[in-house]
């Protein structure tokens, strides 16, 4: 769209004036037809702040109305877009979207102080720009249906100076995110021009409000019994136990909601009961993509609970002034209930870790140490788009160790320091994750200047 030389020279005038980092003109109708439409502009400028040019923007608001539209605020709900001089550029309010229009009264209301929020014109820290903000104190997830409380306590009775006997226990939520409700793309397949669509759980249940159900809060109940003894200057010990409940992960499910070949006899066609909804809605050709879509994934809650208990040990000794020599061993065992793995142990969390070390500070201004970290066999369960749909797949990832060395010279009272650092030092290339990246050897050199 071609920009009116009335809007470039007001650019151009605010950033000669003011010289801000982005402006922003008062959404106008423009064009032909005419549509609202804002214009950012950021200036192109020397270093000694000469303006050389405009990088400017026109955005139709109308993207804007799109996205406002699609939100779900709940009953009363309300979200607007406001430019500095009061203009409503858009909002939602009760689902009904409105553009480019004057705030006027509407704004009034919003500005008076009520008693859980606080709303005004406030002055940005960041850039200057002077915004209406609000601050609300939120007793609920515009998503969740019920309260979200995470209760934890913690005693610790110290028998003797040295000595410390802990108990610990407590619950934590995860709250779906955006990226778990709101995702709405086509996933890859193994077979030509065939594709299947992944759905947050919002997208899926405002498309087929029957047959889907929004998502409840990831939730865990931690239980940890620890013992601390440090009554000794040359060695301290730390042990510990731990249970953990997990329950309501929120993943792609194990299979595809597949279509049926009558769903393609009319698709686009909504109002039909139960997943023939979901079907007429989803079948079809993507000229974008060409190709058929199949079926859709969506995000849900997983049936399983995921029981984990364990425990670890720690010893650290002191022989002589600057030496420390460490090791701890760490044991996890983590067993599903329900679902389709039900009685099965889960094997992402390597069930035995060690590591352990040495460090020495030398009086004359040398520094070395080196560790070593062992990590057990591991299998993840991941998703993998096959022949046959989506569903689980095994992958192995086979148990690995790392060294690690740092040799240091201080000097100048300590002021001034060379050092040489390798991690994965033999070499051992191995990858933490059956799809991720093997870990390298890498040496870095480094100095530090202390004033």
């Amino acid at each position: 769209m071609e920009i009116a030389p009335a809007i470039i020279a007001g650019h151009f005038a605010a950033h000669q004036r003011d010289m801000p980092r982005l402006h922003v003109s008062p959404a106008s109708r423009y064009g032909n037809p005419a549509v609202w439409t804002l214009h950012l502009s950021y200036p192109v400028s020397t270093r000694d702040g000469k303006l050389l040019g405009l990088a400017l923007v026109s955005v139709n608001v109308a993207q804007l109305q799109q996205i406002y539209g699609e939100m779900n605020l709940g009953a009363g709900g309300t979200l607007a877009l406001l430019g500095k001089d009061g203009t409503l550029i858009v909002k939602l309010i009760d689902g009904e979207v409105a553009v480019g229009q004057e705030s006027g009264d509407w704004i009034r209301p919003l500005l008076q102080v009520t008693r859980d929020c606080r709303t005004g014109l406030m002055t940005s820290p960041v850039d200057g720009v002077e915004r209406v903000n609000s601050f609300c104190a939120m007793d609920h997830h515009p998503l969740l249906p019920d309260l979200m409380f995470s209760p934890r306590g913690a005693v610790i009775v110290r028998p003797t100076e040295g000595q410390a006997i802990r108990a610990t226990a407590g619950t934590a939520f995860r709250t779906p995110s955006m990226q778990d409700t709101y995702v709405d793309f086509l996933l890859d397949s193994p077979v030509t021009a065939v594709d299947v669509y992944a759905l947050g759980s919002d997208v899926a249940r405002r498309r087929f409000p029957q047959t889907r159900n929004a998502l409840e809060p990831e939730t865990i109940v931690s239980a940890e019994l620890g013992y601390l003894n440090q009554e000794s200057d040359y060695f301290s010990l730390d042990v510990a136990g731990y249970y953990n409940r997990v329950d309501g992960l929120i993943g792609f499910g194990d299979g595809t909601n597949r279509l049926r070949l009558v769903d393609y006899a009319t698709p686009g066609v909504s109002g039909l009961p139960g997943d023939q909804d979901r079907g007429s809605l989803l079948a079809g050709f993507d000229p974008g993509r060409s190709a058929f879509v199949v079926g859709d994934l969506s995000l849900v809650n997983e049936p399983a609970v995921y029981h984990q208990a364990g425990g670890e040990i720690s010893v650290r000794t002191y022989p002589v002034d600057g030496l420390d020599v460490y090791a701890n061993y760490a044991f996890n065992y983590t067993w599903t209930v329900g679902g389709p793995l039900d009685g099965q142990v889960d094997r992402r969390h390597p069930q035995h870790m060690v590591n352990a070390g040495v460090q020495y500070r030398a009086p004359f201004g040398l520094d070395v140490s080196a560790d070593v970290h062992y990590s057990g066999s591991q299998v993840w369960p991941e998703l993998e788009t096959t022949l046959s749909g989506i569903g689980r797949v095994q992958l192995p990832n086979p148990d690995y160790y790392l060294l690690n060395a740092r040799v240091a010279y201080r000097m100048l009272d300590d002021r001034l320091e060379f050092a040489v650092a390798g991690t994965n030092i033999t070499g051992n290339r191995t990858a933490q994750h059956p799809s991720g990246q093997a870990v390298a050897t890498r040496v870095l050199g480094t100095v530090t200047a202390r004033f």
